[in-house]
């Protein structure tokens, strides 16, 4: 129903992994995806791509997709690994 999703958002999902499982992510990955035209911002390939948060919002699915930006496996695991060094 739509109050669900509504209520989800207002107050958040139980877990990060449940949220990545929900409605509300799968529509924010296709439209940033779509976005960046299904390629990697970093090296361009259109292959294993994966959705970056440069940052993330006050809570789970209140986020839009000027938050997200498409990286490659190896750029996502890249940027983490740069971010964890700071």
């Amino acid at each position: 129903m739509w109050w669900r999703q509504i209520w989800r958002a207002l107050f958040g999902w139980k877990s990060y992994a449940e949220y990545l499982r929900s409605r509300r992510w799968a529509s924010l990955r296709s439209k940033a995806l779509k976005r960046d035209g299904f390629r990697c911002r970093i090296c361009n390939t259109p292959y294993t791509l994966q959705i970056h948060h440069r940052y993330y919002a006050e809570r789970w699915g209140l986020e839009t997709t000027d938050a997200l930006t498409t990286l490659c496996a190896w750029h996502h695991e890249m940027v983490e690994a740069d971010k964890e060094q700071r």
